[in-house]
């Protein structure tokens, strides 16, 4: 069966013709195709002259250069109508940047930024459109990269086809946040989401500031060393490129700083991870796992106390989701796992070895197990020259035969040495009872030490 075209063609025209509502419904669907298609077209044109005429930036909040920008924005911005506040640990070089103190009497940097919304300011004789909002992260709101909440994003569209202007931009941003360079960064996982941020910067320490055991400190700087000249050879044969080490032994002899120290001598950042806070679970571990920047330091303290804490606080709460809680599985894959990041070194410290997993401490995972023990009799002279330099050998022998027998810690022994400051032979005829003693009293001062016992005592871990 064929249709004729023209047939139907001629019924369609005589039928609008004839019928004065198809006349005014046929109107009305012209006039409405026209004003859309009218007002689509300034929205394309505005566009396009856009798209040439100007340059755009996109930054995400999880971005190393994001606080940049933020502070960048405190100093150019001054429509103060519609702002936030943000504080920083951050070297700035600002004017505008108020430095208060913190609780804990650190200087912390508080500025102003402008809040969520679209803003316009005029840069260099060039109008800047820049907006702050808040959206999905890469990946849609279902996947993993942005399983908890969703990202802010800072844009910017410059008008002008100067393709040299976005390097002036970050070259203006980044002289306002000076790096501290007499400061090791420290990152944190955020309490609300899966990126680090930044904590107070801390002092470098020197390594030759860290008195240990003899021989240590030279193998594993060796260690390290050795590792960082060998990507490629990692990559050619296959193999992860990253390193961990186990610090173990009493408290009180520095583990955390030897970790401080290898910071500063390979100018690497520390990512600390408290694997025992209840924001802590399987997937998110993978996340903040997956993206340790590249030459950084992962630091896991205390990691034998994990699981026992978190079985107590599971007794307690037997509503707690499976999905919340992190576990031995989970901390095995994220530390060698598929998302595992690469180009890192991961340093895990603990008291009591005996109570670690197998498979945590397997090659691949711990690559080097160190003991950190109590003093030696080296350890303790050179501790003892380090506060009395003007002393003799026989001086330090002397102390050295007292208290270097690997009994006491170096955070007892500095302890003592602290007390008398000032009076070399105080710190020698002194050591026995001040080591021994609970509550001593030297320099008319209290100092309260804990008594050693089989379970090891709390102790200050900074040498």
């Amino acid at each position: 069966m064929s249709i004729d075209l023209n047939a139907v063609i001629t019924w369609f025209k005589d039928s609008i013709m004839q019928n004065q509502f198809a006349q005014g419904g046929f109107a009305l669907m012209l006039i409405g195709f026209i004003v859309a298609y009218l007002r689509w077209i300034p929205g394309w044109i505005a566009s396009r002259l856009s798209r040439h005429f100007s340059t755009y930036v996109e930054v995400e909040e999880k971005d190393e250069v994001y606080e940049i920008i933020q502070v960048w924005l405190n100093s150019n911005y001054k429509d103060y109508r519609r702002v936030a506040l943000k504080s920083s640990y951050r070297k700035i070089d600002d004017p505008n940047v108020r430095k208060v103190n913190d609780d804990h009497g650190s200087k912390m940097n508080i500025y102003v930024v402008p809040s969520y919304g679209t803003h316009f300011m005029f840069w260099k004789k060039k109008l800047v459109v820049f907006s702050k909002e808040k959206r999905d992260a890469a990946g849609g709101p279902n996947s993993a990269v942005s399983s908890f909440l969703k990202a802010e994003f800072t844009s910017f569209r410059i008008f002008t086809r100067d393709k040299k202007v976005i390097g002036q931009f970050l070259d203006e941003a980044v002289k306002l946040t000076l790096r501290d360079t007499d400061k090791i960064a420290i990152k944190f996982p955020s309490s609300h989401d899966d990126v680090w941020r930044k904590g107070e910067p801390i002092v470098r320490r020197p390594i030759a500031s860290i008195i240990l055991a003899d021989g240590i400190m030279d193998s594993l700087i060796g260690d390290i060393e050795e590792f960082t000249k060998s990507r490629k050879w990692h990559e050619d044969r296959g193999i992860p490129y990253r390193r961990g080490y186990l610090l173990y032994g009493p408290p009180g002899n520095g583990k955390t700083t030897i970790v401080q120290g290898i910071a500063n001598h390979f100018n690497m950042s520390i990512h600390v991870l408290h694997l025992a806070a209840k924001s802590i679970s399987d997937t998110r571990l993978n996340q903040l796992f997956s993206s340790v920047q590249e030459n950084s330091i992962v630091l896991i303290e205390d990691i034998d106390c994990i699981f026992k804490k978190r079985d107590t606080e599971a007794e307690d709460n037997t509503q707690k989701s499976s999905l919340e809680a992190l576990t031995m599985s989970g901390l095995l894959n994220a530390i060698d796992g598929v998302a595992a990041s690469e180009s890192r070194i991961v340093f895990m410290t603990t008291n009591f070895p005996e109570l670690l997993d197998a498979a945590l401490t397997r090659p691949g995972r711990v690559d080097m197990k160190i003991l950190i023990g109590n003093a030696t009799k080296s350890q303790a002279m050179r501790i003892f020259k380090r506060f009395y330099p003007e002393t003799s050998d026989d001086d330090a022998e002397r102390f050295g035969n007292l208290v270097g027998n690997e009994k006491y810690s170096m955070a007892k022994i500095q302890g003592l040495l602290i007390a008398y400051k000032t009076n070399p032979e105080g710190a020698i005829s002194n050591a026995i009872e001040f080591m021994d003693t609970e509550t001593f009293v030297a320099s008319n001062e209290i100092l309260e030490i804990t008594k050693h016992s089989g379970s090891y005592p709390e102790e200050d871990d900074e040498l």
